[in-house]
């Protein structure tokens, strides 16, 4: 009676839980281009067997690098909206503004993306709501009234020529 041998059908180039080797970076790039590619193509992109490729694939999910699949919608399909870029910048020295204000970013719906950046403003939001009262209301009900002397500045977006 003969035992199973574990076989490593394509060896890792790099430690379990270090950075990424060529074949989850094969794995990510096609998921990156279709989130829905079944196992047995995706498995033939990237060059292993379906078992292999499954195995990897919940490894990456595992460890945070895979952290979920999203659908992209057609703007025009959701009916009227009105999508801005909210740039916030906050008076200096105040952490707590900071940390009430990206808890408010966060809770939101209006807010589609909330990024910390530098320069001129200290957040870089995206916001998306039915009209432009409701964008107004948004911005002067609830964004300015956070902390005092914040300045907002508003950029409508009017079309979208990529999105990653």
């Amino acid at each position: 009676m003969s035992q199973a041998c574990p076989v490593a059908l394509v060896p890792r180039t790099v430690p379990l839980g270090g950075p990424l080797d060529r074949t989850d970076r094969r794995i990510v790039e096609a998921l990156t281009a279709n989130a829905r590619l079944p196992m047995g193509k995706l498995a033939v992109r990237v060059g292993v067997s379906r078992r292999h490729c499954r195995l990897r694939l919940r490894e990456l999910e595992s460890r945070g690098v895979i952290r979920g699949y999203y659908v992209e919608l057609d703007d025009s399909a959701l009916g009227p909206h009105i999508d801005a870029f909210v740039r916030i910048g906050l008076p200096l020295n105040r952490a707590d503004a900071c940390r009430q204000l990206e808890t408010v970013l966060m809770e939101l719906p209006e807010v589609l993306e909330a990024h910390l950046v530098t320069g001129e403003s200290d957040y870089l939001v995206r916001v998306r709501a039915d009209q432009v009262t409701g964008l107004t209301a948004l911005i002067t009900e609830r964004l300015a009234k956070l902390c005092p002397n914040t300045q907002l500045r508003t950029s409508l977006i009017v079309r979208t020529l990529k999105r990653a």
